[in-house]
């Protein structure tokens, strides 16, 4: 039920093939392109997408509970074969940021033979408690500015195209899906 926005690096590269997900809310696929997949796709093929409802993905109104976030992943790995996955029984090495990182560590969890590495980076465990998100999410929107990282909240007081178009973007998965 969602169109996700691929980016592959490094195809014509032999080592081990790596997928790179993004955090929620404030994320999308440049977060890691801008920053380790260009080092990472020197030596191995790397795939990056954008979670649903992030970047350039479709914005369903459901699907963002784990199990349907690790089906787009599993769908996204099936889909690369032939540049994601040198062999289709060749195992991946996962990157995955805060809930990226719970993706990725759901996806090793039901598939351990298609995951060579694991690289979970500030995950929020224990991944059954959500309790962060649910907190932020019954914000009014005044006070989620407030709750934003310094970085952000400076970016937003600045103004500018990009800067509302994340707002927008985070505006609605808060309040216009099942998120």
């Amino acid at each position: 039920g969602a169109r996700l926005h691929v980016q592959r690096l490094g195809a014509d590269t032999d080592g081990t093939p790596a997928v790179l997900l993004h955090g929620l809310l404030v994320g999308n696929l440049a977060t890691w392109y801008f920053t380790l997949a260009p080092r990472l796709a020197e030596s191995r093929p790397v795939t990056l997408y954008d979670l649903r409802g992030h970047g350039r993905s479709s914005r369903p109104d459901t699907g963002y509970d784990l199990g349907q976030q690790t089906a787009d992943l599993a769908a996204v790995i099936a889909a690369g074969d032939d540049l994601a996955r040198p062999r289709s029984d060749a195992p991946v090495a996962l990157v995955g940021h805060s809930y990226g990182a719970l993706v990725a560590l759901r996806y090793a969890l039901d598939h351990p033979g298609q995951v060579s590495r694991l690289v979970l980076v500030e995950p929020p465990l224990p991944p059954g408690r959500m309790d962060e998100m649910r907190a932020f999410a019954d914000r009014p929107a005044d006070q989620m500015m407030d709750a934003l990282p310094d970085g952000l909240k400076q970016a937003a007081a600045r103004g500018g195209r990009q800067i509302r178009k994340l707002l927008t973007q985070v505006g609605g998965l808060v309040t216009e899906t099942d998120l």
